[in-house]
This record gives structure tokens, sequence and C-alpha cells, in this order.
């Protein structure tokens, strides 16, 4: 079963619309899929782990009336008198919440002098063999600090109004990870030590903490539109060589349409601005009625005459075109002979 022209025409202009958005799609998928790499790299943590170390310092004080009791810590808010102080206690304590397989710590006190030089004064090592926690306390005797650096600094004549006392810790645990020196955790308080206002206080934080990571690159699909880059590249190409063959069908289509054009059709087209519309021009039978073979020679006789073109129903159900002059009309039926072929005149 043949096709009507008027269906012919939307399957055109359906076609011809889907092709275009289809080559658009693909284009726009192309684009996306050929110039993206199949994989990216995305950094993962592959291991995590949590340390702490933490001081706990205060002074065992000489029997005296000012404080009244045997030790005093940071959180009192009174100054510390060096001349009342016997000791300074120092606790340390490191926890990790993994296990290492191994590592060490090491915890010294380095005694500084203003002038810049510095002497190690005591040192504690060990090892974490596993250990989770590690905890360490030592017992500075405040007075023998002082005379150690007093007769230091005397060899030197160096001034002897004050010193700092450094307590550094340093641990080092083993868990496995690509970078060692990365899990090593520095912590260090000091005391200051003023012989010439009598005073003895405590600097740094006492608390302080550290996130052991380590970082793992791993490949991942690149998606454009819910597909792979691969998947993506293909389906573009079938896509858009899909949409390039229904534009092929589509112009075949129009190609063919146009060469099935009938007279009426191209009269439409090429002189629509000729023609006018009208319910009655004459009366059949009374009306010598001459049939033109095509829309050229329709037009043609519109211009000799200076008439219109005009448009109308003919019989109720045929559309004709026709140009009357007096009791002669040239008539051109919507039936008539397709473009290029002949014609007759009746009357």
């Amino acid at each position: 079963m043949l096709l009507s022209e008027g269906r012919i025409r939307a399957l055109h202009r359906l076609l011809f619309s889907a092709s275009i958005a289809l080559v658009a799609f693909a284009a726009l998928l192309g684009i996306g899929a050929f110039s993206s790499q199949p994989y990216k790299t995305v950094e993962e943590v592959s291991f995590r782990a949590t340390a702490s170390s933490r001081f706990n310092v205060y002074f065992s004080l000489e029997p005296n009336e000012i404080y009244e009791k045997e030790s005093i810590g940071p959180g009192s808010g009174l100054p510390v008198y060096l001349s009342l102080v016997r000791e300074a206690v120092v606790e340390y304590t490191y926890s990790i919440n993994r296990p290492p397989s191994g590592g060490s710590y090491r915890l010294a006190v380095i005694l500084e002098h203003p002038d810049g030089w510095a002497k190690v004064y005591e040192v504690r090592e060990g090892n974490l063999s596993g250990a989770q926690r590690v905890s360490e306390k030592l017992s500075l005797k405040v007075p023998l600090v002082v005379d150690y650096m007093d007769n230091l600094s005397s060899l030197v004549g160096a001034s002897k109004l004050g010193y700092t006392v450094r307590i550094v810790s340093t641990v080092s645990p083993e868990l496995g990870i690509g970078d060692p020196s990365g899990a090593a955790l520095v912590h260090e308080v000091s005391l200051s030590i003023d012989k010439a206002r009598n005073r003895i206080t405590i600097n740094g934080n006492t608390t302080k903490s550290m996130v052991i990571e380590e970082l793992e690159e791993r490949p991942v699909r690149v998606f454009i539109a819910g597909m792979d880059v691969g998947t993506a590249r293909v389906v573009s190409a079938l896509l858009g060589g899909s949409g390039a063959l229904s534009l092929l069908v589509s112009a075949w289509i129009h190609v063919s349409n146009r060469g099935r054009e009938t007279e009426a059709e191209k009269l439409e087209r090429k002189y629509r601005g000729l023609i006018i519309s009208s319910t009655s021009v004459f009366e059949p039978g009374k009306t010598r009625i001459m049939e033109i073979a095509s829309a050229d020679e329709l037009v043609k006789a519109a211009r000799l005459l200076e008439r219109p073109i005009i448009k109308l129903s003919w019989n109720g159900k045929d559309t004709v075109y026709l140009v009357a002059d007096k009791d002669v009309v040239y008539m051109l039926s919507s039936r008539g002979s397709r473009t290029g072929t002949g014609g007759g005149s009746s009357e």
C-alpha cells in the first residue's frame, strides 16, 4: 500500500528530526568519551592509626608555710617559687590504637643556657615490641640541676640568672607502612628557671596527638552517561553511524518525494503568493472549463488575463485551482498529473 503525499512528508520530517537529535547526542557523547581517559587514579586510605602523647608535670616542695602542701602543679594558678622546689616530677605516657610490630621511644632531658649551648642531662630509651602504651617517670632534682648549670656557666663566665630544662619525647612505632618516619611523634615541654625572680614555670602543651595515615592509589573506571569510557566510545560511534544513515534515508525520501510532486503541490510551493481562496466562483454547466496541463501554464494564464489564481473546493471533496475570465475558467485539478507528465483540455 502506497503512502499518501502528506504521510510521506510527515515521515520525512519525523525521520529528519530524529536523525539530527541522534547525531547531536552521539557527538556530545563522543566528545566526552574520546576526550576522557578510561581510568582515573584516586587515593584511598589504606591504613589509619591515632597516637597520643601526654606529659604530667608537677613540683615536689620543701616544707613551707606558703602553699601548705607537699606538691603543686600548673593548674593551681599560683606562682611556683624556685627556692621551695625540691624536685620536678615528669610523668610521660604514649599510646596508639594500633599495635606496632616494633619501634622505639626516647625521652631526653636537655639543659639549655640562654646563650644557646645545651647539655643532655638524662635519657630514657626503650623498644615498643608491640606495646600500645608506654609510660615513663622522671624525677629531676631541681637544686642539683641548677648547681650543674651554674658550674658549667662558671667555666666560661656565662650568666647564671636562668636556664631552660627541655623534656623531649620521640616515639617511632613500626606499623608496616611505606614511610615509617611519618609515624614518629615528637612532643616537648620545658621548665623555665628564673633565678633572678625566684620562679620556675612550665611551658608548652602537655598533650599532643597525631593521625597516622597511608594512602594507596587505585585506578577507578570513568563513567559517562552511566557507561564506562570504552562502552561510551563504541555507543557514540554506533549512534553517530545510525544517525548519519538516517539522514541519508531522510534525504532520499525528500528527493524522491520532490520527484513525485503534483502540479497542484508545485503551484502551492512556487506561487503561493498568487493564490486566493474562495467558496464560489462560477456555476457548473454555464461556464466553459479549460483544463490546464501544468501549474506554470495556469500561472501564465493568470498573468496574461491579469486575474488571480483561485483555490476552492470542487464537487465537495476535490481542491481545484483556477483562473476565471468571464464565462471561461482555466482550471488545474489537485488530482492532476505529476510534475513532468502531460495533460489535456476539455469543454
